[in-house]
């Protein structure tokens, strides 16, 4: 256990790499007037996190703000 708190590797690394790549692919498609760069970390899932159901509305809603952020347009 401390090697790999040192050294990690196994589904956590593997979703920390898929997370380089997908913030990278977005990132290279961001205008300058779409907000900050997204993190590796916003594609990570994280399993620990208690989640509640999100209502359809509030669903919509951040799905245009997520395309809004990543194109610039609704």
């Amino acid at each position: 256990m401390a090697y790999e708190r040192l050294e990690p590797w196994g589904e956590i690394r593997a979703d920390l790499r898929a997370g380089i790549i997908a913030s990278t692919v977005v990132n290279c498609q961001r205008t300058s007037d779409s907000g900050s760069p997204v993190q590796p970390s916003d594609f990570m899932p994280d399993f620990m996190k208690e989640s509640k159901p999100l209502d359809p509305k509030e669903t919509s809603d951040q799905i245009k703000a997520f395309f809004t952020r990543v194109t610039g347009k609704v």
